[in-house]
């Protein structure tokens, strides 16, 4: 259970860290 809860976890880090990016890419 706590593997599957830490997948989540890593899946919606990496959404965010993309959604970061992008907004850092759009203010260049």
């Amino acid at each position: 259970m706590n593997n599957l809860l830490w997948q989540l976890f890593n899946k919606t880090g990496q959404i965010r860290y993309y959604l970061l990016i992008k907004k850092i890419e759009e203010k260049k």
